[in-house]
């Protein structure tokens, strides 16, 4: 609903508050967004894993890399309109009894440089240098 009319001295459209006020209303039904009447409320009824591993299989073979770990996949699902909703644990499950999961795991541990704490120079003073400069 688009006010149209104009006040004359401002040329602005009237403020709303002034119309409610002549009209009766209170401002909270303006911006009261009606929820439609139909479905049931609550929560939905989750997709069988048939459907979510269909899903799955979608995302990966549409994937434009090698291997996709649950949480990628999960991510992708979610930003696809279309797609079915299911839980991060869901996912892993489904991938890890199908076998879908990146085979090759990154390793928690990454190998340091070690040294045993001396460090020996060519010349006298060539550290010192090397950190002023």
């Amino acid at each position: 609903m688009l006010i149209k009319e104009r006040y004359s001295l401002t040329g602005k459209p009237y403020p709303k508050r002034l119309i409610f006020k002549v009209v009766g209303y209170s401002s909270s039904t303006w911006y009261e967004n009606p929820t439609p009447k139909t479905g049931k409320r609550g929560r939905k009824p989750k997709p069988s894993d048939k459907e979510v591993l269909l899903e799955i299989k979608d995302e990966i073979q549409n994937s434009k890399f090698n291997s996709e770990g649950y949480m990628k996949v999960k991510k992708r699902m979610e930003r696809k309109l279309s797609s079915l909703i299911a839980g991060k644990a869901r996912v892993n499950r489904i991938m890890r009894e199908n076998n879908l999961l990146n085979p090759n795991r990154r390793s928690s541990k990454s190998s340091k440089r070690e040294h045993d704490g001396t460090i020996i120079t060519d010349s006298p003073n060539l550290i010192l240098l090397t950190i002023c400069f």
